[in-house]
């Protein structure tokens, strides 16, 4: 008999890829009778999903959503063991690393009884293609995926070919190692094709989700709330009971529930991080996630082609002031962010000196201009303005503008290091260290070049890092397993309850 898909991964915390080019089990289904259930979670989404399929999620309150009724091939673990399998049960790459043959379970079906095959990711992820979803990004290093979300008319991808109904090849245009962390993001989770062939069927797919996934959803009222249901007996909740509360009321409210115990946890927003911490009863329900995610300062060399002056502004921003700013952040030693296989403490090459920021200044240089990617980086933005005002850089704050430094977070769409320093080694030594990375099958190998192209991009100043994310949230003591991963995504497949609690 088939059963639908689980992803039941290791009840810890912390987030560290070990993945490598060989092979590993997915944890079978459950046999017998599933056990009891405990009570629905209770939790807050602060946003109101438009989309909450590999289509068109992208936002934390889509993807928690998402991850929780969809499954992929891989999956994060939150465990810091790296990704695990889900749909498959081993995989292989050739010699020379550009081609990867994935076995998958023969057992997964999705949620209306259809069965998910290879099949099934060579359809997917030419519809994610041709639709421009999130992950069609990461499908340009499939080969004959270099236009995959650029051009409608990309409708199949020469590089992905079914040998089987439980054998998946994947064959890239270049080496690509970290390839199977690529396959944990959940755009590129499997959904039923033939759901989704016309853009008539997408759009009713969007308002009712078909996914093989921990959970399937049951209601949905926009603009209120969604409740999920359990598909596999191990999990060990019923479901799951998502609240959407919007805005800085809603961030209020969400605190208020929490404090009644009518939710069991809920994301933090930064104006909600400091009443949260000087409240004796809810500092000690505080968790704060580290992110593998990077806020930095983007030089560009043509507006400030002098080496000196880009290591002046590099000297003066100052890491602390910058997380403290943002609120749930923390100082930034590097560009690999301390959750991510690869990080080094102190990395930074140009710390903190104000002295040594006014010494490299040979001439009063011209005004800086800087401006934040997004309006939540906005007080970040404000701060690095005044710390290079400080040492005599005269510079000022200003909407987006060609020439205008730039304040960026930069977050991994993988759970590797290649993922935050790969978009950033735009040639030279970076980019030459890089492809030497993605050619090496030995992981601490492969770990030591992207520090090493992390160096590289610290060296010319082009880069600075500010601080490292942080996802602070709030969870009840009678929680138990209460997991998020370096995305800030809650692992609902994990959570239960204290044995005494429920």
């Amino acid at each position: 008999m088939r059963t639908r898909c689980s992803s039941a991964l290791a009840a810890l915390v912390g987030l560290v890829l070990a993945a490598g080019c060989g092979g590993g089990a997915a944890g079978g289904p459950a046999t017998g009778p599933p056990p009891a259930a405990g009570p629905a979670i209770s939790y807050v989404l602060s946003d109101d999903p438009i989309s909450v399929t590999p289509l068109g999620a992208s936002s934390p309150a889509e993807l928690t959503v998402e991850r929780s009724v969809f499954a992929g091939l891989f999956d994060t673990d939150p465990s810091g063991a790296g990704v695990v399998p889900v749909l498959v049960r081993s995989w292989k790459a050739s010699d020379d690393l550009k081609t990867f043959t994935f076995r998958l379970r023969k057992d997964v079906t999705f949620t209306d009884g259809e069965p998910v095959t290879a099949d099934t990711f060579v359809r997917d992820w030419a519809i994610v293609c041709a639709t421009d979803a999130p992950a069609a990004p990461l499908l340009r290093l499939i080969d004959g995926a270099e236009r995959c979300g650029l051009d409608p008319g990309v409708t199949s991808l020469p590089g992905v070919s079914a040998l089987a109904p439980d054998r998946l090849a994947v064959t890239l245009s270049s080496p690509f190692a970290d390839l199977p962390a690529v396959f944990s993001n959940p755009g590129t989770f499997a959904f039923p094709p033939d759901l989704t062939d016309t853009p008539e069927e997408r759009a009713a797919f969007e308002q009712t989700p078909v996914g093989c996934g921990s959970f399937r959803i049951e209601s949905w009222v926009h603009g209120s709330s969604i409740s999920l249901v359990r598909t596999t007996g191990a999990v060990k909740v019923a479901g799951v009971d998502l609240t959407i509360l919007r805005g800085s009321v809603g961030a209020r409210a969400a605190v208020s529930g929490f404090r009644d115990g009518r939710f069991d946890a809920t994301p933090l927003p930064a104006s909600q991080l400091k009443v949260t911490m000087s409240d004796p009863q809810l500092s000690r329900r505080l968790v704060i996630r580290p992110l593998e995610a990077l806020t930095a300062l983007l030089v560009s060399p043509q507006i400030v082609p002098s080496l000196p002056e880009r290591q002046a502004i590099a000297h003066a921003n100052d890491p602390v002031g910058a997380a403290a700013a943002s609120g749930g952040g923390t100082p930034a030693d590097g560009l690999i962010p301390v959750t991510t296989p690869g990080y080094v403490p102190g990395a930074t090459i140009y710390r903190y000196d104000p002295a040594a920021a006014s010494s490299k200044l040979s001439a009063s240089p011209e005004k800086l201009r800087v401006y934040p990617e997004d309006d939540e980086l906005t007080v970040v933005a404000s701060q690095v303005v005044a710390a290079l005002r400080a040492v005599g850089l005269p510079a000022a704050l200003t909407e987006r503008a060609s020439g205008a430094l730039r304040v960026v977070r930069l977050s991994a769409a993988y759970p590797t290091a290649d993922a935050i320093v790969g978009p950033l080694a735009l040639g030279g030594e970076a980019r030459k260290l890089l492809d030497e990375s993605r050619t090496t099958r030995d992981i601490e190998q492969r770990q030591e070049l992207q520090r090493a192209t992390a160096v590289a991009e610290l060296r010319s100043a082009i880069v600075i890092p500010l601080t490292f994310s942080g996802a602070p949230f709030v969870v009840q003591p009678g929680v138990d397993g209460a997991v998020f991963d370096a995305a800030g995504l809650p692992h609902f497949n994990q959570w239960g309850w204290v044995q005494s609690s429920r």
